[in-house]
């Protein structure tokens, strides 16, 4: 089969990387259509900071740093769940190698912290609440 289509690595790479170009340039150039598309209402929102506007700020953080964790965490999940899937199917009699166990669970452990950072972290902040507190007396 490889006979066939001798460049089909080299065209799958290059479709991938067009795609990683033209995707965000899509989302750039129609992002206005697509808020209007998603809030499907017309009015302006006011906007204000109240007396405690940190709490939603850094819960805001906590979620975006999620969404980071997030997105590198899945990318790593699917090249080691590959990895395992590659050498339980080549060579199911020999022992998968240590590393890739020990990266697969790096890799769930990492998703794990993702999803949870963008749940909203909910003993992060009631850890830095304690914290900014005080001692109490």
């Amino acid at each position: 089969m490889q006979g066939l289509f001798p460049n089909s690595g080299l065209l799958g790479q290059l479709g991938i990387g067009v795609f990683h170009i033209v995707i965000p340039l899509g989302l750039i150039i129609y992002s206005e259509g697509i808020a209007l598309f998603l809030v499907k209402e017309d009015r302006s929102v006011q906007m204000s900071l109240g007396e405690d506007w940190q709490r939603p700020l850094f819960r805001l953080c906590l979620r975006v740093a999620g969404v980071i964790v997030l997105v590198q965490a899945i990318p790593e999940l699917m090249e080691q769940l590959s990895l395992y899937a590659f050498f339980r199917h080549a060579t199911p009699a020999v022992p998968i190698p240590a590393a890739i166990w020990s990266e697969l669970l790096g890799a769930v452990i990492y998703l794990l912290l993702g999803g949870y950072l963008l749940g909203g972290g909910h003993y992060i902040v009631k850890f830095t609440e304690r914290e900014s507190a005080g001692p109490s007396r």
